[in-house]
């Protein structure tokens, strides 16, 4: 492949955790954020054990373990996939409602392991239908969610969708 000017690539420390909404803007006010150059490259400070990259562009993203990097040193992108859907409510579009995709991760639940979480919406248009971008790879849940206050409370609740309502492309 050819370099990737413009990454945004930040490093992960064991039982940290991060998240990145709409696939390109990270959350993790602890870790290291820079941006790859004209060549694709970007460095680090020099750190102590293993670790996690997360690296994201508008064509794609990686997370690589340290392991890995140091073995080849290079960190592939992989391309995003998008998802295309029509929410209907019976037999008819249903507008406005608010959609989220969510990773099916299998979490080891080992507190020392680093974990990404994606957090991916859209809204349905006037014909009830939406498109998620920057979706990683892999199984996805595709939900309906319904935001309630309950007194002083803010709640989510989400309902899965049917997978045949989707048309998901890579």
């Amino acid at each position: 492949g050819k370099p990737a000017m413009g990454t945004k690539a930040v490093i992960l420390e064991p039982g940290r955790g991060l998240q990145v909404n709409d696939g390109m803007d990270f959350y993790a006010p602890d870790s290291k954020q820079v941006t790859a150059d004209a060549d694709g490259l970007c460095s680090f400070p020099a750190g102590n054990g293993s670790f996690k990259l997360l690296a994201v562009s508008e064509s794609g993203y990686a997370q690589t373990p340290s392991a890995d990097i140091i073995k080849t040193g290079t960190n592939k992108l992989s391309a995003w996939a998008t998802i295309h859907g029509t929410l209907m409510r019976g037999s008819k579009p249903w507008p406005n409602q608010k959609i989220t995709a969510s990773l099916n991760e299998n979490w080891t639940g080992d507190p020392n392991e680093s974990r990404v979480f994606f957090a991916l919406e859209a809204t349905t248009g006037p014909d009830g239908s939406f498109t998620i971008n920057h979706v990683p790879s892999g199984p996805v849940i595709v939900a309906r969610r319904l935001d309630m206050q309950v007194g002083r409370f803010f709640m989510t609740q989400q309902s899965q969708l049917e997978k045949t309502n989707l048309d998901e492309k890579l």
